[in-house]
């Protein structure tokens, strides 16, 4: 009897981590009186494809950070959202899951361009998004995890 009890846990354990990966979600910020804060997780369509943007931040009156992480098949946005609530004080901070990474992952097809060039065309795609969306003539970019 106890080895089904242990299997059952484990493939109950199994599916919650599978719901978790697939729920997507971030905390509200609670920011002091006066600042309105930031905090969504968001798709958007960059370089032809569906990309992720995690935007958090106590006043969106700050700058904005864009945590630009290694690149292809390393998800990056759920570390750094754990380690960036002082930058949040600061930065508007946007955490970007480029693509074939995370929550932007997808299967390349076998004769897909993905190059310097292709993360760097999306990179100046989404910093000018940034800028027209928060009214921002600078975007500060830092490397992530």
């Amino acid at each position: 009897m106890k080895p089904i009890i242990y299997i059952v846990l484990f493939i109950l354990l199994i599916c919650l981590m599978g719901c978790k990966a697939f729920y997507s979600y971030t905390p509200t910020i609670n920011s002091a009186q006066g600042e309105v804060s930031i905090s969504t997780l968001e798709k958007l369509l960059i370089g032809g494809v569906k990309q992720s943007l995690c935007i958090r931040g106590n006043n969106i009156n700050k700058p904005v950070l864009l945590v630009v992480h290694g690149g292809p098949g390393d998800a990056a946005m759920p570390i750094v959202n754990c380690i960036n609530h002082n930058l949040e004080q600061d930065f508007i901070v946007v955490n970007w899951d480029q693509r074939g990474a995370g929550k932007s992952f997808f299967r390349f097809e076998k004769n897909s361009d993905v190059s310097i060039d292709t993360f760097v065309c999306d990179l100046l795609e989404i910093t000018s998004y940034l800028r027209n969306r928060f009214g921002k003539e600078k975007i500060y970019i830092g490397i992530g995890v």
